[in-house]
């Protein structure tokens, strides 16, 4: 039986928000039949299993022309996670309201019934004073209207089945059923909390092609572009005119190339960081037709819910001169020691684009061919979104991708404190100003943003010409789900 691949970050995330009264629930009802120095991983254990059962389905792949097939397990789409849900709450409350009514059922076997004959009894033997020690109250008829008052909370949406009063004198089997509808309940919310219902937005990738030489910029800005024209050929086989502009590291002169004829537009603007993202959430929307025509077909809005903090005019504009930007722009790389004059390497986001509707909502892009491949060789940087959204410095939010990367370095030599130099810093980030001065304090202001909402960093220091960081402990799911590799067929998307 193919056994399917569930990240551990996402199994640690649901376990660490569970609600504590659900968990304590699990624990005293079950301590008897756990050896209770394991509770939690028994119950990482439930929440593996209810995920595998509840929110993944399994999927033929063809992997041959032979009819040869792959069994792939995918998480299921947001809007199923929304009526699972649903469901479940439905489900909850005729459990509840058949519990509730049975409490006042004339039966020796109920529950209410024992515990007032109980009482009756003990207020008979042992006196007033002794009933009200166990019952903090004074008459049977207070006990009983302070239990109808329980029972008629508990009712209660934001209260768990698992509350209930006599939970002990159900049987195994409608137990097991009450914590199995609490906990998927339960994960709903945290699913909706942390990923806005979608898991495939557990991590992001983000292609190294596009972070391995100084391209994206620490923020914002027009292109600054040098007076001189050059001419290269474009997808088609065109020449076209560009200007450009070069940014020098020490590795090499990264240069980026902006259409003539666009220059006064506000698709000659540097990539940053929120294209960065832009372009990390579209291709979560690769389906098996991009393994071969090198297309991604996907919804704005989607983007625009993903990223965006409105569904304004001016959020689909923006995105739109976005899409059109990493289409335009093309991207030289030249070695330090390069005399030829000759690019060392020639590429670009997209090759080409087109909207599939007359109001340019839904589009298709042809991603680059020389980023088409290294995707496929699953040439990515890989974090996790949530830590991502945590950090409000957009700058922050590109350096955190390298500085997971030192972390998870560091980690294999039983490390976890580096220096890192300016050098390092500008060789893979595009500064927009000249004064290192002013960068420092970029990087000091990103680092403190990172540290401050206990994202990768435990604390940092200026250092001489550059800075002192020591991370935070690397957990082992981190080393499972960001530093395994995985093959060519596993990175198509499950949306």
């Amino acid at each position: 039986m193919d056994i399917p691949d569930i990240p551990e970050y996402l199994i640690e995330t649901i376990f660490g928000n569970i609600d504590q009264r659900l968990k304590q629930n699990f624990y005293n009802f079950y301590e008897n039949l756990f050896n209770m120095n394991n509770k939690e991983e028994n119950l990482k254990l439930l929440i593996k299993d209810i995920i595998q059962k509840e929110f993944m389905v399994a999927e033929l792949t063809k992997i041959s022309d032979m009819d040869l097939h792959k069994t792939k397990h995918t998480f299921i789409a947001p809007d199923k996670i929304n009526k699972l849900k649903r469901y479940n709450l439905q489900q909850i409350k005729q459990t509840k309201k058949r519990w509730y009514n049975s409490l006042f059922k004339k039966k020796k076997t109920n529950p209410f019934n024992i515990e007032i004959e109980t009482a009756n009894n003990n207020i008979t033997l042992y006196g007033p004073e002794v009933f009200f020690n166990l019952y903090k109250v004074r008459s049977i008829e207070e006990l009983k209207d302070i239990r109808a008052a329980q029972f008629k909370d508990w009712l209660d949406n934001s209260i768990f089945i698992t509350d209930f009063f006599y939970l002990k004198s159900k049987t195994n089997k409608q137990i097991n059923t009450a914590f199995n509808l609490d906990f998927i309940y339960n994960i709903c919310t945290i699913i909706y909390d942390k990923w806005n219902n979608n898991l495939n937005f557990i991590y992001m990738e983000y292609p190294k092609l596009l972070l391995d030489h100084p391209l994206v910029a620490d923020g914002s800005g027009k292109i600054k572009v040098q007076k001189q024209t050059i001419i290269q050929q474009n997808q088609s086989n065109k020449n076209v005119k560009y200007k450009y502009n070069d940014y020098v590291s020490k590795d090499g002169i990264t240069r980026i190339l902006v259409p003539e004829s666009n220059i006064d537009t506000k698709q000659s603007r540097l990539i940053d960081n929120k294209d960065l993202n832009i372009l990390s959430n579209i291709l979560k929307y690769k389906k098996a037709d991009f393994l071969t025509n090198k297309t991604i077909v996907f919804n704005l809005i989607d983007i625009i819910n993903n990223i965006y903090c409105s569904k304004t005019v001016r959020s689909y504009e923006d995105l739109r001169n976005r899409i059109a930007k990493m289409t335009l722009l093309k991207f030289n790389f030249f070695r330090t020691d390069n005399i030829s004059g000759i690019p060392d390497a020639v590429y670009g986001i997209f090759s080409s684009y087109e909207y599939l509707d007359k109001s340019q909502n839904r589009v298709k892009v042809y991603v680059d061919s020389i980023l088409y491949d290294k995707i496929l060789k699953n040439q990515v940087y890989t974090i996790y979104n949530d830590k991502i959204n945590q950090l409000n410095d957009d700058f922050a939010k590109t350096l955190v991708i390298y500085l997971q990367q030192e972390k998870l370095v560091l980690y294999t030599q039983g490390k976890n404190t580096t220096f890192l130099s300016y050098d390092y810093f500008s060789n893979l980030v595009r500064f927009r100003y000249k004064k290192e001065e002013r960068n420092y304090k970029i990087i000091a202001q990103a680092l403190e943003n990172m540290k401050c909402n206990n994202i990768i960093i435990r604390d940092f220091k200026k250092h001489m010409n550059g800075f002192i960081i020591t991370f935070l402990d690397t957990n082992q799911f981190e080393i499972s789900d960001l530093f395994s590799n995985k093959n060519t067929s596993d990175i198509l998307p499950m949306i």
